[in-house]
C-alpha cells in the first residue's frame, strides 16, 4: 500500500489517498469550516484521477471530514456508519443538494473489502455517538486511521486502547493536540459542569457559540439547560442536521423542550421554510418571554439585532466554546465581540 496525504501547511484535516496497484480509496474529504484554509478535493484536481478512485470511507460526521468529494465522484461507492450517512443526508437536504446513496453501512470490526485492500471499521465512541476508526490492510501491511477519535469525550479511553490493534504499521491521526504537550485536557464531563453552574448563576438569556456538529458539546449545553429549567434553542441549520441523529443529540423533533428558530426569512414554499414548521419550533414573541439558552452563529447577527431591541439582556451570560477559532476566523471573532 501507498498513503498520499492532500492537505495545506497546518491544516488539520486532509484528504487522504490510499492505494495499491489494483486499488484506490479515499479516507474523509470535508469542506472549509469558518476560519479553516483547508486541502479540498477540487484543489487537487490536476493532480487527481478521480476516475480510479474505487471507494470513500468516512469515519465520523463533521462537515470538514465528510462533504466536498461527492460533486467531484460518480459512480464511486461510499461507505460510513449508519448515522453519519443520516446526518449528512439531513445537511444535503438543508443546502438542497442532493444526497449520497451509500453502498453500505458500517457494523463494529465487520470488514468491508475493495479490490484487494480491506478496512474495517472499529468503534471508538459511544454507541450512539457512531465514531470510528478504519483498520486498513492489504498484503502484509495495516494503517490505523484514528479519525476525529479524542480522549476527553464521553468514551472510556483507556478501554479504547486496550481494544485496539496493538501493532500497526502506520498510524494516520488528526494534528489537533498531538503537539501541544501543556494541554490541560479538560473531560466533557468537566465542561458540562462549568456549563451548568454558570447558567445557574445567570438570571438573563444564555447564548452559546459552539460547532454545531459537535455531539459532546451539544450534549453538555442539552443537559446543562435541562438543569436550570429552561428551554434549549437551535438555529434551522443545527436542528436540521441534529434531527438526522435522532436520539444520538438533541434536536427539536426527538428531546422534550427543544426548539429551532429561523434566524433568516424566507418565504412559505422555501424548502427551508417546510423544514422549520415539520418540527417544534419558537417564533421571536416567544423567545423574548422565556428562559432560554440558545446556540448561536455568525450568520443569526441580524436576527439576534432585531431580537435584542424586545429582549432584555441585562444579566445575560455568552459561552463561546471555541475561542481558539476566532485567531483563524475574522467574522467570528467580529461575531464575539458583537455579541
Amino acid at each position: 500500500m501507498k498513503i498520499k496525504m492532500h492537505r495545506k501547511p497546518n491544516q488539520r484535516v486532509g484528504i487522504v489517498e490510499i492505494f495499491t496497484e489494483y486499488t484506490r480509496i479515499l479516507i474523509d474529504s470535508g469542506e472549509n469550516l469558518e476560519g479553516n484554509d483547508v486541502m479540498l478535493a477540487s484543489d487537487v484536481m490536476e493532480n487527481y484521477q478521480f476516475s480510479a478512485i474505487n471507494a470513500v470511507f468516512l469515519s465520523h460526521y463533521h462537515s470538514d471530514y465528510v462533504t466536498s468529494t461527492r460533486g467531484l465522484l460518480e459512480n464511486v461507492d461510499f461507505y460510513a456508519g449508519e448515522l453519519t450517512a443520516n446526518m449528512l443526508t439531513s445537511a444535503m437536504a438543508y443546502k438542497a443538494k442532493t444526497a449520497i446513496n451509500f453502498k453500505e453501512y458500517y457494523e463494529n470490526r465487520k470488514s468491508i473489502t475493495v479490490g484487494d485492500i480491506t478496512i474495517t471499521p472499529i468503534l471508538t465512541d459511544l454507541q450512539r455517538y457512531n465514531g470510528y476508526m478504519l483498520l486498513i490492510e492489504s498484503g502484509n501491511k495495516s494503517i490505523l486511521y484514528a479519525g476525529d477519535f479524542r480522549p476527553n469525550s464521553r468514551t472510556r479511553f483507556q478501554e479504547i486502547l486496550i481494544d485496539l490493534p496493538q501493532s500497526v504499521d502506520v498510524l494516520i491521526c488528526e494534528e489537533g493536540t498531538i503537539s501541544k504537550f501543556d494541554i490541560n485536557l479538560v473531560t466533557e464531563f468537566e465542561v458540562k459542569t462549568q456549563i451548568s453552574e454558570k447558567i445557574s448563576q445567570t438570571t438573563g438569556p444564555v447564548f452559546v457559540i459552539q460547532d454545531v456538529t459537535d455531539f459532546d458539546r451539544t450534549m453538555s449545553v442539552f443537559n446543562s439547560t435541562v438543569e436550570n429549567k429552561r428551554i434549549y434553542l437551535q438555529d434551522l441549520y443545527m436542528a436540521q442536521i441534529a434531527r438526522g441523529a435522532a436520539e444520538a443529540m438533541p434536536n427539536p423533533m426527538d428531546f422534550k423542550n427543544t426548539y429551532a428558530y429561523l434566524p433568516n426569512v424566507y418565504k412559505a414554499e422555501h424548502i427551508r421554510f417546510k423544514m422549520f414548521t415539520e418540527q417544534p419550533r419558537v417564533g421571536m414573541s416567544d423567545i423574548v418571554t422565556s428562559e432560554f439558552v440558545m446556540n448561536i452563529r455568525p450568520n443569526a447577527k441580524k436576527y439576534l439585532k432585531v431580537l435584542m431591541h424586545s429582549l432584555s439582556i441585562r444579566g445575560g451570560l455568552i459561552i463561546n466554546t471555541v475561542p481558539y477559532y476566532e485567531q483563524k476566523d475574522a467574522d467570528l471573532k467580529a461575531f464575539v465581540e458583537f455579541m
